[in-house]
C-alpha cells in the first residue's frame, strides 16, 4: 500500500484520487471548494478542505509523508504557488498538471519532472488515431521504435490478409495475438487473425507488435491508397500527426492510471470519510 496526495480535485485530480483508492492505496484529497471535497469524501482515506495556495495550510499536511504530490489546480498562478510551497516543503516526488505550453515551460524552470499534460497527450492520440486507423495505442520507446497495439478489424484483414504480410518489409516484429480470453504469443509467419466476430469468440481481437516508423507510414500509406479506390480523392489537406510527435509518455500521467512509487505511512489511516478544513 503506498500514500498519496491530491491537491486539487477537479476532474483529473478526483479520477486519479479515485482510481488510486480503488486499487487499494490511501488517498489525500486536498481542494479549497467544499463542494468538490464533499464529493468525494466517502470515497477517499481524508478529506481536506483547504488553501493550496497557503503555505502553512499544506505545511500541516506533511506532504514530506507521502510517496507522490499530484498537483491539479485551475490558475496557473495557484498551481505554480502550490509547486514551489511543496517543493520548499520537501515533497518526495510532484506531479503537476500543465495549463499551457507557457506553464510547462515555467514548471521545467522549477525542476519539476513529471508534467502532466492531459489535453496535448490525448490530442496527439487522437491524431495518431486518424491517421493509423489500425492502431489502438503506442508506445515510444525512443528513436523511431515504437511497440503498438492493432485492432484485427475487417478492413485490416482485408489489407494484411497474414502476419507474413503485415511483417514485410523487415521494419516490424509480431509480438501477440489476443482474441478473448486467449492469448497466442508470436504467432506462425502465416497465422491469419480473424476479427474476432465469429460466434462463440465475443470482443475485438488486438495485434501487439514492435514497428519502426516506416512501417507505420506504409501501412498509413496502403491504407489512404485502399480508401482513395473505394471512395476517390478526398479535396481535404492532410497533416500527418504520427506518434513521433508524441515523444515519451513514460513520464505522463493519464486520469486512469496511478502515480505509483514508494510507501510512506500516512497520519490516521483507516478512516475513509474523514473531512476537515485547513487554514
Amino acid at each position: 500500500m503506498r500514500q498519496f496526495a491530491v491537491i486539487g480535485l477537479g476532474y483529473l485530480g478526483s479520477t486519479v484520487a479515485l482510481e488510486l483508492h480503488a486499487r487499494h492505496h490511501e488517498v489525500l484529497g486536498v481542494d479549497s471548494s467544499e463542494i468538490r471535497v464533499n464529493g468525494v469524501s466517502e470515497q477517499l482515506t481524508h478529506a481536506v478542505i483547504a488553501d493550496p495556495v497557503d503555505r502553512s495550510a499544506l505545511e500541516e499536511l506533511a506532504l514530506k509523508n507521502f510517496d507522490a504530490v499530484l498537483i491539479d489546480l485551475d490558475t496557473l498562478e495557484a498551481s505554480m504557488m502550490c509547486t514551489l510551497h511543496a517543493q520548499e516543503l520537501e515533497a518526495r516526488e510532484i506531479w503537476v498538471r500543465a495549463l499551457s505550453d507557457e506553464h510547462c515551460r515555467l514548471l521545467e524552470r522549477l525542476g519539476v519532472t513529471h508534467i502532466v499534460h492531459p489535453d496535448h497527450d490525448t490530442g496527439l492520440r487522437i491524431a495518431q488515431s486518424l491517421s493509423y486507423r489500425f492502431v489502438i495505442d503506442f508506445i515510444h520507446l525512443g528513436e523511431e521504435q515504437y511497440v503498438i497495439e492493432m485492432a484485427a478489424t475487417e478492413a485490416m484483414l482485408e489489407q494484411y490478409p497474414d502476419t507474413g504480410s503485415l511483417l514485410a518489409g523487415g521494419d516490424a516484429t509480431l509480438l501477440a495475438i489476443r482474441r478473448g480470453d486467449g492469448i497466442i504469443t508470436h504467432p506462425r509467419p502465416r497465422h491469419r487473425p480473424r476479427t474476432g466476430r465469429s460466434p462463440g469468440h465475443a470482443g475485438q481481437t488486438r495485434v501487439a507488435a514492435t514497428a519502426e516508423r516506416p512501417c507505420l507510414r506504409r501501412a498509413a500509406e496502403d491504407d489512404r491508397t485502399r480508401s482513395a479506390a473505394q471512395t476517390g480523392p478526398a479535396h481535404l489537406t492532410r497533416s500527418d500527426h504520427s506518434p513521433e510527435t508524441a515523444g515519451n509518455p513514460a513520464d505522463r500521467l493519464y486520469p486512469a492510471g496511478p502515480a505509483g512509487h514508494a510507501a510512506a505511512r500516512m497520519a490516521q489511516p483507516g478512516h475513509p470519510g474523514r473531512t476537515a478544513t485547513l487554514g
